[in-house]
Parts: structure tokens; sequence; C-alpha cells
């Protein structure tokens, strides 16, 4: 019979990680061979391969904001501000992992109109393969929890 101490070593160790990795990676591809046919394809007359390069360096950065947001809210952690058990620097990070993106397609084009910052979302979605709904509707989510953990932080600074 396995112990604990042995699941342990190998759910917390490389084989564990392996795998995660192995399931994550095969539940992207099923995720997008089914979603497939929910992604837009145009936006009243622009086609996909059109929007995504006329907006190639928007959605570029956009990933690079995402990323951004992210290990920022990992910094905490690592700076010593926050201890390992603190849940609202992750919060933090997915909360600007979610926002940073759409606030900075949203900025560089506003001033264009609001078809052509419709047409920047649609084609970040199809850069990320996931139908708009759900993109945006997760991001929200995520969204939500970065501003809960921002409300948590204020009410209730981290205990050093």
């Amino acid at each position: 019979m396995i112990s604990n101490e042995q699941i342990r070593l190998v759910v917390c160790g490389p084989i564990g990680s392996l795998a995660s990795a192995i399931v994550g990676s095969l539940l992207f591809h099923w995720l997008v061979k089914h979603w497939y046919h929910w992604i837009p394809l145009k936006v009243g007359k622009k086609g996909k391969n059109r929007l995504l390069k006329e907006h190639k360096n928007t959605i570029r950065i956009a990933k690079i904001s995402s990323l951004a947001g992210l290990l920022l809210g990992l910094f905490f952690y690592q700076s010593g501000w926050m201890n390992d058990h603190d849940w609202r620097g992750l919060g933090i990070g997915v909360g600007l992992m979610s926002v940073l993106p759409v606030a900075y397609i949203m900025a560089v084009n506003i001033s264009r109109g609001t078809e052509n910052v419709k047409e920047a979302m649609v084609a970040f979605a199809i850069d990320q393969r996931t139908p708009t709904t759900v993109l945006f509707v997760f991001m929200g989510f995520c969204f939500v929890a970065g501003m809960i953990s921002v409300i948590s932080l204020l009410l209730r600074p981290p205990q050093i």
C-alpha cells in the first residue's frame, strides 16, 4: 500500500508537475477543437486574417501587459511583502492580468471609434482561440477576484 508521504512526493514532485502540464495541454487542445466554430471569423467586412494583421502590435502589447500584471502580483511574494499563505497577491495578479490588456486595447483604439475597439477586442479573442463571450466573461471574473483582493488588502494589510 502507498503511504501518504509517497503520494505527496509524487504529486508535489516533478512527476506531478509533468502530469499537470500534460493534462492542461490536453484540456487546452480539446477546448480549442470544440470551441473553434464559436470563434468569430469576421467583424463587419473584415475577415479573421485581416483583423489579426491590423491589430498585430496591439495584441502583442496586450499580451505583454497581461503577463506583466500577473508577474506584479507574484512580485508581492518574492519581495517578502506577503507571505506564502496570503492569497491576495495572486488575486491582484490575476485581476491585473485580465484588466491591463483590455484597458490597453481600449486606450489605443478609442480615438479611432468604438468600431475599431470592437475589432481589436475580437482580434484579441481570435488570437487567444477563445469565443469572445467566454474570454471576456472569464476576464470579468478575474477582474472581480482582483478587486476583492485589493479591497481585502486595504481593509487588512499583510501580517509579516
